[in-house]
């Protein structure tokens, strides 16, 4: 799903936009609507962990996770600093094959994951 950011159109993998499905038919979900983009990586490690971690960090998607199949393991990014003159994401937690990530939405935890089941 096609994200709409005030720089970009941002392009996850797969994403958790919040809000009915139907708000969602004539137009592109906005990043206070998007609760975590994901991006599956090998060839594109290098593009997604720079270019676009800084496009959601710049639009403070609270969470963004990058499975790295390069590696076999789950990049969790986490408080974005917003519009800056260096977005980011300051919080970087790798997490491997027998860890557990929890699945965060408006702030509160809703599941917990095996990343196992989110990587090959």
């Amino acid at each position: 799903m096609t994200i709409l950011t005030t720089t970009s159109l941002a392009d996850p993998d797969l994403a958790i936009v919040l809000g009915d499905l139907s708000a969602h038919q004539d137009r592109w979900p906005n990043p206070s609507e998007t609760a975590l983009s994901i991006e599956v990586a090998d060839s594109t490690l290098a593009q997604d962990r720079k270019v676009k971690a800084r496009v959601y960090a710049h639009a403070s998607i609270p969470c963004y996770w990058i499975a790295n199949l390069i590696d076999g393991q789950l990049e969790v990014h986490s408080e974005p600093s917003g519009p800056s003159q260096t977005p980011g994401y300051p919080k970087v937690e790798i997490l491997q094959m027998g860890d557990v990530v929890p699945l965060i939405i408006s702030g509160h935890e809703v599941a917990r994951l095996d990343v196992q089941s989110l990587l090959p």
